[in-house]
């Protein structure tokens, strides 16, 4: 179940805004390859609406016609559709020649866009280019976004008290208990799975695709209790078909309810035995954060994590729709590794706060990751780049949440995981079977 883990924390949080590709030349020879700046966006997890039509920001494209041996002779027009936002010039072009190159220039007359229509009628074969042209920047609503984190800040409220209920899978209880060993190997191996899904996108998605969706159907199952049977064989009945619905559709609405069940099914598989635990996987895991979407450009050439993350159909991630008719925009996103990391470090705050009644640490806790998810939320806006969240977040829960507890005269047993009830003198380490 970790790697499940790993690879919910390979993706981390980004929240993406789409940008234009700064390409010169637009690559042409059928429509199966047609271009290599225009971004195809069909209806996929990350568009979130259905469209078969490219984008295109730039005042002036150039066409090449590649693959071709012979000379080429043909007739080249371009329209636009609304020519009260875009007027094109020279929209016909007689062609002769050997890997011709043509142009196409657009004169904007609004902000709006319009769509835009090249057919090229060569002897053999007719290509037809359809595509946007923007007149303005496409601004994205702060709706989604702010969705996202008020359902992130909700669901390791409620997840870190539902981790605490005890997980059975055939019969048996589950538990994997995170030490320090553990943590190290968790960032070193999730480190691992994002390189491997960047350089081998393909294989990569089908190896966690597969694997998310077994998890998936055990999460959907793990609603229900052992005691009847046939429920439970039902359930996971349920969990097959709603994965292979999943499979079928790929829905963002089907993506939040197999994310949403996964998130539930880890909160109570995994349990961290101190907080000295806690304050390591989470450091390494913002280090980790900051590499590889501000860092890893530098190595690689692009920001691994948001490659992937926006790369990957797989129930990883939450994701909000922009809710506007602008073409072109995709889904706000939020990895589940954001809120699976805080979140089981949140699940031990709260059990150490049962047993040694002791108070305030989990408020603090929320309150403290309420508050780095604000923060990044904010830059994000501001900067209109896609933010690490972990860099706002593990400073602003673990800072408040040690200070509290030596304020309250915890903190050795708290970072020790150690409990010491208040009159007694014995202390007792905080294990997964202590609920």
């Amino acid at each position: 179940m970790l790697l499940f883990i790993i690879t919910n924390l390979a993706l981390g949080v980004i929240v993406q805004i789409k940008r234009s590709g700064k390409e010169e030349w637009v690559n042409i020879y059928n429509q199966d390859k047609i271009s290599n700046k225009f971004e195809i966006q069909k209806n996929n997890l990350d568009a979130c609406q259905k469209t078969d039509l490219f984008i295109e920001h730039n005042n002036k494209t150039t066409f090449r016609i590649l693959d071709k041996d012979n000379v080429v002779t043909g007739q080249i027009t371009t329209i636009s559709l609304d020519q009260k936002q875009v007027k094109i010039k020279e929209n016909d072009l007689e062609i002769q020649s050997v890997k011709p190159e043509f142009n196409v220039e657009y004169q904007c007359l609004g902000q709006g866009y319009s769509i835009i229509q090249t057919v090229i009628q060569l002897e053999k074969e007719r290509i037809e280019l359809v595509y946007y042209k923007f007149c303005y920047q496409p601004q994205r609503s702060a709706l989604p976004i702010m969705l996202l984190l008020l359902f992130a800040i909700l669901l390791v409220y409620l997840g870190s008290q539902y981790g605490q209920i005890e997980i059975k899978i055939f019969g048996e209880t589950q538990n994997e208990e995170i030490g320090i060993k553990t943590a190290v190997a968790f960032i070193f191996f999730a480190s691992l799975v994002l390189i491997l899904l960047f350089k081998f996108p393909d294989i990569g998605e089908i190896i966690i695709l597969v694997w998310v969706s077994i998890v998936s159907v055990f999460s959907v199952s793990s609603f229900v209790d052992d005691s009847n049977q046939y429920l439970k064989g039902f359930s996971y009945l349920f969990g097959v078909g709603l994965v292979g619905f999943y499979l079928y559709q790929r829905g963002w609405v089907l993506n939040n309810l197999l994310a949403l069940a996964n998130v539930l099914f880890m909160f109570r598989m995994v349990e961290i035995d101190s907080f000295r635990t806690c304050s390591i996987l989470l450091t390494l895991a913002f280090f980790y954060d900051i590499f590889f979407v501000f860092l890893s450009p530098q190595f690689f050439g692009e920001s691994v994590m948001a490659v992937v993350a926006t790369r990957l159909e797989v129930p990883i991630k939450f994701l909000i729709p922009p809710f506007s008719n602008t073409p072109g925009l995709s889904c706000s996103l939020l990895g589940l590794g954001d809120i699976l990391l805080p979140g089981i470090v949140i699940k031990y705050i709260l059990k150490f706060e049962r047993m040694s009644l002791t108070n305030g640490l989990f408020n603090t806790a929320i309150i403290g990751y309420s508050a780095g998810l604000m923060i990044c939320v904010y830059v994000l806006i501001v900067k209109e780049h896609a933010q690490p969240a972990l860099l706002y977040i593990v400073p602003c829960l673990l800072i408040p949440v040690s200070i509290v507890s030596c304020f309250k005269g915890v903190f050795t047993n708290f970072y020790k995981g150690e409990i010491r009830q208040k009159g007694s003198q014995h202390a007792y380490e905080l294990t997964s079977e202590q609920l």
